[in-house]
């Protein structure tokens, strides 16, 4: 009887995964959630979290996401690629590590037990945890690649236009935040607008500098020094990336943010260490020759 059941089950989740409805569903809610990467303190998914920092709004669509498509295409027998199972590795781990931890003798510090924080810190590991599966099953053809680059720079674009609309705080004399701005700013984040540092669309300035730092340039200096645009050509493809990185980098400048600062020049010297390595390789070639 359970082994009809788990076969019946089985046999349901393939159909869900499947049927063609709840595969574009999926396919939309995996754009909107690389479009909305930007969002980090999204006022609905704080007020839930207790006006937690940390409140990004790809939540919305992840947690959807999971219900309509990893977990059916788990349940239904769908394979994971050989480059998971580090991860998998590690997770495991966590859960072992965890559980030593709760039998250890340590007191409550500051109002804060053991398990609050691991049960806090499990859950930002169970959410990468999604993120990266999904990543890894959903977009899995060359096409829906290219359109996933295509919505990670569409969320890039928003929170640059954000990001320029904001450097009239820093030029402004007065330094003083307009109303208007602030209440736009509002609807996608719970926190006021600096007056002389841009947020774009996350928490704090060195946020936006770590996502400037940590996917956007990389992805568009990836695209150029390849020269495989994810754009189409008549979107302009490489010329419109290099505008996209020069813009990238302006806004990092008015960050201010020290962090992102030092981040940057540790990759732009990782970058030119392995064009000059490269360089140095080829013209050894050419000598042999």
């Amino acid at each position: 009887m359970k082994g009809r059941r788990a076969f019946a089950m089985t046999a349901f989740f393939a159909n869900v995964r499947r049927e063609g409805v709840w595969n574009r569903t999926a396919w939309v809610l995996w754009l909107a959630l690389l479009v909305t990467v930007p969002v980090t303190s999204f006022p609905a998914i704080a007020a839930i979290l207790g006006s937690n920092p940390v409140s990004p709004m790809a939540m919305i669509p992840l947690g959807l996401l999971v219900i309509l498509w990893l977990l059916p295409y788990l349940l239904s027998g769908g394979s994971l690629p050989r480059l998971t199972a580090p991860i998998l590795f590690f997770f495991l781990v966590v859960l072992l590590s965890s559980a030593i931890g709760l039998s250890l003798p340590i007191e409550p510090y500051k109002g804060q037990t053991v398990l609050s924080r691991e049960l806090r810190s499990l859950s930002t590991l169970v959410i990468g945890m999604a993120f990266y599966l999904i990543a890894v099953t959903l977009p899995n053809t060359e096409l829906r690649m290219r359109r996933s680059l295509q919505a990670v720079y569409a969320g890039m674009v928003l929170t640059l236009i954000w990001a320029s609309l904001q450097l009239q705080l820093v030029f402004d004399s007065t330094k003083r935040v307009p109303l208007v701005l602030n209440n736009i700013h509002h609807l996608f984040s719970f926190r006021d607008l600096l007056e002389n540092r841009v947020v774009g669309l996350a928490y704090e300035p060195s946020w936006l500098s770590n996502q400037l730092i940590l996917l956007y340039l990389p992805l568009l200096l990836g695209g150029l020094l390849t020269r495989q645009s994810s754009l189409p050509k008549r979107w302009g493809g490489l010329w419109i990336e290099a505008i996209l990185t020069a813009w990238c980098a302006a806004i990092l400048i008015f960050t201010q943010s020290r962090i992102g600062y030092l981040s940057a020049v540790l990759v732009f010297g990782a970058l030119l260490l392995a064009l000059t390595v490269g360089l140095a390789k080829k013209i050894e070639r050419r000598q042999r020759v």
